[in-house]
């Protein structure tokens, strides 16, 4: 089986970022089975339309549910996506996959993913081309997209030789080609004419993918190594917008396709195979960083504030600052990159951890950098090694309006932390709350980011809330002014609705909360509002 996740480049990468929810990632296949349990969480909707057939025939929902699992499956169950926290829109469209999809209505479900402010339009069709020439409606809905920064992928296509099927050979687009479970090329992927130019080889053996009735299974062709490169483009976007770059569909497709490794195989027709070259996750990001010197900024627009108090929940990271310190480390560790086993050298070397610059990370990706000061500086240092294990952590810090560059030439906004006793770690409680973690992905630097967190962040409250609201799941969380109340009194409440009995009424819990204190002092229920799961 093919470790999709322990592909090159790819852990690095998604420390840096899961995705971000701002990327649109539509996937043009078959029905998905959004009840399947790798979707639970998952942003993934679906857009129904009446442009095909419906009639579904045998393997669709098996090859659509495979493949938007590799995309957008959640971490921790049975098919981790490579991009779970991109925003994902289904588009059935292939209802057989024994017979070609109609250009047509291939063009509309492309038009229909546009319209709806897809940034990538991953392309499960494949059809097969006699004349070299695709459909003339099809080409402009390729291209509308191109010409407004929408990445298109497709697979290459399995017909053994070399051939080209079409959306895939339709120039702008980024084709995908498969290789063994060896790193050599399938005999069935598809090369040549515009493939060698705009496509890229990844995995595509043994892949393993969510199945319709719950399970998972392995599948294997071009159409199984394309969302892994969809996936990766996802990321890739999320990067960009992290950095505070420009979102540049056009950018990622070039450096995913300058950066790709070239085949070294001793024969031409063997390396024309390859296309382009391999998936280089780790050549693509460094492309990114390099087109983008001196355009990125230290924060996001909404974290750019004067200092004062922040409290965010995320996870704690390190960095080197130097490739020297990383060489440091390296003579003691044998991948000073593993936070397991940094973890494990700073327990019995705990002054090195002076030597790491320490983030706070969201979603993989720093957010801040981490500054112990003051008598307890030490302390701060043991609790953030051992953070490194922990699933999460919520951190209290003042903004100093400093900054902490990293070995990846990014600035963070620093984070001045104190007594180590404020940092406490995340007890997720239950996966009903999975909402309120994933509304609360903040910089925790406005008054309604910290309110929202502190209650996120009091694992006993939480508990106590699920037991009284029984069958109820979460349906809305806010954060406001209490009204009339004193300075930095705020109101946190959640909703809690039965998804199986509409009749019954919702019942919404409030939280007083003082924010005058850093972290925030959550006070106890709020007057007014229900206190029991009737």
């Amino acid at each position: 089986m093919t470790e999709v996740l322990a592909i090159p480049g790819m852990d690095a990468l998604r420390r840096r970022t899961l995705g971000d929810g701002r990327i649109c990632i539509a996937i043009l296949d078959g029905p998905v089975a959004l009840d399947h349990p790798c979707f639970q969480g998952a942003d993934l909707t679906v857009l129904d339309g009446v442009w095909s057939d419906k009639s579904v025939g045998e393997g669709a929902a098996e090859h659509a549910c495979h493949i938007a699992s590799v995309i957008l499956g959640q971490p921790g169950t049975s098919v981790e996506g490579v991009a779970p926290r991109c925003r994902g829109l289904s588009i059935p469209v292939l209802w057989n996959v024994e017979t070609a999809v109609d250009p047509i209505s291939l063009a509309n479900a492309i038009g229909a993913a546009f319209r709806e402010g897809a940034d990538i339009i991953h392309i499960a069709a494949c059809i097969p081309s006699m004349s070299g020439q695709p459909d003339d409606m099809l080409a402009r809905a390729i291209q509308t997209c191109l010409d407004n920064n929408v990445l298109i992928v497709a697979p290459g296509g399995n017909d053994r030789g070399e051939c080209w099927c079409f959306p895939a050979a339709i120039p702008g687009v980024l084709a995908v080609g498969a290789s063994n479970n060896d790193g050599d090329m399938a005999r069935f992927s598809n090369w040549g004419g515009v493939y060698q130019e705009q496509g890229i080889v990844a995995p595509g053996f043994d892949i393993l993918g969510a199945a319709p009735d719950g399970g998972t299974v392995l599948q294997k062709g071009t159409s199984c190594a394309a969302p892994i490169v969809t996936g990766v483009a996802g990321l890739l976007m999320s990067l960009q917008l992290q950095q505070g770059w420009t979102l540049d569909a056009t950018q990622v497709r070039q450096a995913l396709l300058t950066t790709a490794t070239p085949s070294d195989a001793a024969e031409p027709e063997e390396r024309e195979r390859a296309l382009a070259g391999f998936l280089n996750i780790e050549g693509a990001v460094r492309e990114l960083f390099a087109l983008n010197a001196g355009k990125g900024r230290a924060v996001e627009p909404s974290m750019a504030v004067a200092p004062g108090p922040v409290f965010c929940l995320g996870q704690i990271g390190y960095d080197f600052g130097t490739q020297g310190r990383r060489d440091r480390f390296r003579v003691r560790l044998a991948n000073p990159d593993d936070p397991r086993q940094m973890a494990a050298y700073l327990e019995q070397a705990p002054s090195e951890a002076a030597a790491l610059i320490w983030t706070l990370n969201l979603d993989g990706g720093p957010l801040y950098g981490l500054l112990p000061e003051g008598p307890f500086a030490g302390r701060v240092y043991e609790a953030l090694a051992a953070g490194l294990m922990a699933e999460g952590v919520a951190v209290p810090g003042v903004l100093t309006g400093g900054a902490a560059q990293l070995l990846s030439g990014q600035s963070l906004a620093v984070l001045r932390l104190g007594d180590p006793g404020r940092m406490t770690a995340l007890d997720r409680v239950d996966p009903v709350l999975d909402r309120l973690y994933r509304d609360c992905r903040n910089p925790g630097v406005s008054p309604a980011d910290r309110a929202l967190n502190a209650v996120a962040a009091d694992a006993p409250v939480l508990a106590g809330v699920l037991a009284r609201a029984g069958a109820r799941v979460l349906d809305g969380v806010s954060a406001a002014p209490r009204a009339g109340g004193r300075p930095g009194a705020w109101e946190v409440k959640l909703g809690f609705v039965d998804p199986d009995n509409t009749r019954r009424p919702a019942v919404i819990y409030g939280f007083d909360l003082d924010l005058a204190e850093n972290p925030p002092v959550l006070r106890g229920p709020a007057p007014g509002y229900v206190a029991d799961g009737a």
